[in-house]
C-alpha cells in the first residue's frame, strides 16, 4: 500500500461543483490567452487534461505529455515553465476562492525569499492586503495580483483570521 502525503495527495476540487466550474473557467481563460492558436478538439482536450491533472495531483506530468505530443509550447516560455504555470496558478486561484467563500477579508503575502524571488515579491512579503476591493482600508489595500497569480510565482496567502 502506498500513501501520498502533501498538497499533491488531495483533490482540492472534490465534492465542490461551484469551485470545479470556477476552476475550469480559470483554466480555460488561461489556455485561451496563452495558447491562442488552439481551437476545437485540441483546446477542449488541453482544458480537460489540465483540470484532470489538477484533480489527480499528478504534478503536471499529463500536461507535459500532452504539450509534447502536439508539439505545443508558448513562443517565449518553455514547456516546463508552462506546465508549472498550469499547475500552480489554478492552485493559487483555488486558495483565493476558498478564502473569499470563507468570508476571510485579509491575507498576508508570503514569499519564499530565495534567489528566485523577485524584488517586487520580496517587498510584498509580510504585508497584509484586502482579499477583495470592498474590504480595503487605509492600512490594508487591495491589489489586483495575489500570491501565485503571476508567472512562476511561488508565493502564497496566509489568511488573517481576526477582524481588522
Amino acid at each position: 500500500m502506498s500513501l501520498k502525503i502533501g498538497i499533491q495527495s488531495v483533490n482540492p476540487l472534490q465534492g465542490d461543483e461551484d469551485l470545479s466550474k470556477a476552476t475550469i473557467d480559470f483554466i480555460t481563460k488561461y489556455i485561451k490567452n496563452h495558447f491562442p492558436n488552439l481551437s476545437g478538439r485540441e483546446l477542449n482536450e488541453f482544458i480537460a487534461i489540465t483540470f484532470d491533472s489538477l484533480s489527480k495531483g499528478d504534478r503536471g506530468q499529463s500536461i507535459t505529455d500532452y504539450m509534447n505530443s502536439i508539439n505545443l509550447s508558448e513562443s517565449n516560455i518553455s514547456v516546463y515553465d508552462s506546465v508549472l504555470d498550469l499547475s500552480m496558478r489554478p492552485l493559487a486561484f483555488i486558495s483565493r476562492y476558498r478564502l473569499i467563500r470563507s468570508n476571510i477579508k485579509y491575507y498576508t503575502w508570503m514569499a519564499l525569499n530565495d534567489e528566485r524571488t523577485s524584488q517586487e515579491h520580496r517587498e510584498l512579503s509580510g504585508k497584509t492586503f484586502a482579499l477583495l476591493p470592498e474590504y480595503q482600508t487605509k492600512d490594508f489595500p487591495y491589489i489586483d495580483n495575489y500570491p501565485g497569480s503571476e508567472h512562476l510565482c511561488r508565493c502564497y496567502m496566509d489568511p488573517v483570521f481576526d477582524d481588522k
